[in-house]
């Protein structure tokens, strides 16, 4: 049986809006085929919708490499623009400082990457920010609703006790928590954002830790080389698959006569330990 990585005919032209999850279809293949049918398949040599997990599979496929790629639709460019939303009161206005600095530094590494947009509380978020720093006093309706739409945001005086810890003091004491709101992030900090209540806003590691906040776990790799992600046959699945395809056989004769003789065995001794009872 062989089989072609979806889209690979025409890799260079596929649409860039599509994804193809080939690790989820070729799982699905091989639970699919009868056990004996042997599966042969032809893949690029960059594959793409992979979905972080090494392929194992209940028979030994023939990966067959040959030039091309497949297009990643929906991921986002190593290069793409970084835009961070801050919103502050009046009163707040003095921490988008230590904001800017800490923006600065990211763009020392990686120039032009981040542009931060500061603007007062009234502003609207726009849809293409990708994180937001709320500095007011309470969250309005606009950013929680842009925060369980998807987006992270740093939250300050936002006290949220029953939250995960993000960030510790030496002594222990939270000084930052994380939590999940419906399909966003949103990291709270207790207090305002300047170094009387958040002291670690003056480290020279504060723009790393902030960064590393806002960005989250890494997402699982999706792209390969496809010699890196051969399928791995899993023998104990394949073996239990084999026999379970194997049709019932009767029992030998032997066996069967042994089994007869067995039982027959057992009432004789019964029968005697019970007439010996009675007596």
């Amino acid at each position: 049986w062989h089989w072609l990585a979806p889209g690979f005919p025409t890799l260079e032209n596929a649409p860039s809006s599509t994804t193809i999850p080939v690790s989820s279809l070729l799982r699905q293949l091989d639970a699919d085929l009868p056990a004996a049918t042997a599966l042969t398949v032809v893949v690029p040599e960059q594959l793409a919708g992979l979905d972080g997990e090494r392929l194992h599979v209940a028979r030994a496929v023939d990966w067959r490499i040959v030039p091309g790629r497949m297009t990643e639709g929906d991921a986002v460019a190593a290069d793409a623009t970084t835009r961070i939303a801050v919103r502050y009161t009046p009163d707040s206005q003095p921490a988008v400082a230590y904001l800017r600095a800490a923006v600065a530094a990211w763009n020392i590494r990686e120039p032009g990457r981040y542009q931060l947009d500061a603007q007062p509380v009234a502003k609207p978020i726009g849809d293409t920010q990708h994180w937001l720093v709320w500095l007011a006093s309470t969250l309005s309706a606009q950013a929680s609703d842009w925060i369980a739409r998807g987006g992270v945001a740093l939250v300050a005086n936002h006290p949220a006790p029953d939250a995960a810890a993000l960030w510790r003091d030496v002594g222990g004491d939270v000084l930052a928590r994380k939590q999940t709101v419906g399909r966003g992030r949103l990291l709270a900090l207790p207090g305002a954002l300047d170094p009387a209540a958040l002291p670690m806003l003056l480290d020279a590691d504060f723009p790393d830790r902030l960064r590393v906040a806002l960005q989250g776990p890494p997402a699982a790799p999706t792209r390969a080389n496809a010699d890196t992600v051969r399928p791995l046959q899993d023998t104990f699945h394949g073996t239990s698959r084999a026999h379970s395809a194997d049709p019932a056989r009767p029992l030998d004769p032997w066996l069967a006569l042994l089994i007869a003789w067995l039982f027959l065995l057992e009432r004789v001794v019964a029968t005697r330990s019970r007439a010996k009872a009675a007596s």
